[in-house]
């Protein structure tokens, strides 16, 4: 949820667009400027939820989060709690640090140790440091002129109001072809490029953001993300984060190497214990 995210707030400030706005900017430069003026506050604190649609009675899926981001670090923490029928009592913590995504899920009476005693979270597959397509260490500038490239434009649907506060709400359109380009040139495993290829083909992302009209400040960003047509056709997850109290105090820091195992290393002790399970 919280890679969603990251990739919500990489398309934020990838848009650009064309159709004129009341402001006499374009909803393009309107989003992206709340996307940079959040850049220069530095931090801010994170609410998140999950939603789905379509899905057939007895599968939904939802959930709740909260967390923070500095964005003059590139760091983020998120505590996400599912609800649903599968997968009620279920958590998720994230933290990506220095361009390492790390988590640490529980539920059901298992967590990390319980497959490898000992470790308390698995280092995500890929790195985003220093790559020059990451969400988490991209310039702005130059994630913009990538992308307007490829065809994404926003489009601005008028007024509407989150916790008593007036927002300008705006659509942005991704081309799907620079999607997968970014995801082809991650390090990624096999297995997980693959998965995250045919999540993709239920159709691009849609992403949606809100800018508060006071203040001009990026206020939420909800990705909708289609399920396949050969799984659930017509269902799809929704993330959604709300960004508040911009410059609080926030401290997040990489968990210790000791208590730390890799993906492939979770992924094979997994393996091995299923057939147990």
């Amino acid at each position: 949820m919280a890679g969603a995210s990251i990739v919500g707030i990489a398309a934020v400030l990838a848009a650009c667009g064309s159709s004129p706005s009341t402001l006499g900017k374009t909803p393009g430069a309107v989003v992206l400027d709340a996307a940079l003026s959040a850049n220069q506050q530095q931090t801010a604190l994170i609410e998140m939820s999950l939603s789905s649609s379509g899905l057939p009675s007895g599968s939904t899926v939802g959930g709740t989060g909260t967390g923070a981001i500095n964005f003059d670090s590139h760091a983020e923490k998120i505590t996400f709690r599912y609800s649903g029928s599968r997968v009620q009592g279920f958590q998720l913590e994230e933290l990506l640090v220095g361009g390492h995504v790390y988590l640490s899920p529980s539920g059901g009476g298992k967590d990390v140790a319980s497959v490898l005693p000992g470790k308390e979270w698995i280092e995500g597959p890929g790195n985003f440091a220093g790559q020059a397509t990451s969400a988490a260490t991209q310039n702005p500038f130059d994630t913009m002129s990538a992308l307007r490239a490829k065809g994404d434009h926003v489009v601005d649907l008028g007024a509407s109001s989150i916790a008593g506060r007036a927002v300008e709400e705006y659509a942005v359109t991704v081309n799907p072809d620079a999607v997968l380009a970014q995801i082809n040139k991650e390090h990624l495993p096999p297995s997980v490029v693959e998965a995250t290829k045919s999540l993709l083909s239920g159709g691009p992302p849609t992403l949606k953001v809100w800018v508060q009209q006071s203040n001009d400040s990026l206020r939420q960003v909800a990705v909708t993300m289609p399920f396949p047509a050969s799984t659930f056709p017509g269902a799809s997850l929704t993330v959604t984060m709300g960004l508040t109290d911009y410059g609080a105090p926030v401290s997040i820091e990489a968990p210790p190497a000791s208590v730390v195992a890799s993906y492939a290393q979770f992924e094979q002790a997994a393996k091995q214990a299923a057939p147990k399970a």
